[in-house]
């Protein structure tokens, strides 16, 4: 599960997942940097790695997970990050989608996040062979997880953003 946290700079936060994405926003004028630091007690057990990530700057391209082609695999814990060069608003479009159905999304699911106003906001979750609405992100900044359980592997999804 992925939870979104906003809060303010100098204000301390536990967090009570296993990973952490932070997200700076640091406006318009200029800045001197910023520090960062955190403490950790582990969460060994509680949570699974990262398998995947990618970082996506370019202003529009497309991904596909797997990598490569083939099924997931499982225990899957994928994130992809939306952050083109060029700040402008974007359009994530999924073009296939393969991913173990539940109706609630329970075992294996795609969920697309935008950024704005200075936190992220759920847009979907899917799962299934529908493919996902059309997202539209006003900052240009996205976020696409995946998570997979401990069984049935699919061939996963694609998408594009321009």
């Amino acid at each position: 599960m992925f939870r979104l946290f906003r809060t303010s700079v100098g204000q301390n936060y536990t967090v009570s997942s296993g990973y952490v994405l932070v997200t700076l926003s640091v406006g318009h004028a200029p800045t001197r940097g910023f520090r960062l630091e955190f403490f950790s007690s582990g969460f060994y057990d509680a949570t699974r790695d990262i398998t995947g990530f990618a970082s996506l700057n370019s202003n529009s391209g497309n991904c596909s997970y797997p990598m490569g082609g083939g099924s997931y695999r499982n225990n899957e814990n994928a994130l992809f990050v939306i952050n083109p060069i060029v700040p402008a608003m974007r359009t994530v479009m999924f073009t296939r989608m393969d991913v173990e159905n539940h109706p609630y999304c329970r075992f294996d699911a795609v969920t697309v996040y935008n950024w704005f106003d200075n936190q992220y906001t759920q847009v979907t979750r899917q799962c299934g062979t529908s493919i996902p609405p059309t997202t539209t992100l006003q900052s240009g900044l996205g976020l696409v997880t995946f998570v997979s359980d401990y069984s049935v592997a699919r061939t996963g999804f694609d998408f594009e953003w321009l």
